[in-house]
């Protein structure tokens, strides 16, 4: 039999709320999540595998950086949280963009190689055999 002095389980104070939930992201006078700050790192940490594709990795690269910097901007001085997603997008969105341009970059230079060996602008099965080759 419960006694009449049993505390209930939960208990809705002012201190602890019921519902989930931080009560900084409730008070009023706190700053809130930046959610610029969550998409940079979220498209950049995307980005670094999409940068073997090139063109994704050139597209999401930049996105990334763009949010990035947007999201530095947003939670400079104690407007926003989250500086530190904001920038881990920036610089992972770097690093895409340096492996997407990397490989776009070799993948030109060997085409190129490829078109002065056969004397004429290579088809695929041309540049493929080139690659065989060693080119």
């Amino acid at each position: 039999m419960p006694s009449d002095n049993a505390r209930p389980l939960a208990v809705e104070t002012p201190d602890r709320p019921d519902r989930a939930g931080t009560l900084a992201a409730q008070a009023p006078g706190w700053p809130k999540q930046s959610r610029v700050a969550t998409t940079a790192l979220l498209i950049g940490v995307l980005a670094i595998p999409c940068g073997l594709l090139v063109y994704p990795g050139l597209l999401l690269g930049l996105v990334a950086v763009g949010c990035g910097a947007f999201g530095l901007l947003v939670t400079r001085g104690e407007r926003a949280l989250g500086r530190g997603r904001a920038g881990v997008g920036l610089v992972a969105g770097l690093v895409a963009l340096v492996i997407a341009v990397s490989l776009g970059m070799q993948g030109l230079r060997t085409i190129r190689d490829c078109q002065d060996r056969v004397g004429h602008r290579p088809n695929h099965d041309e540049i493929q055999q080139c690659v065989r080759d060693g080119l």
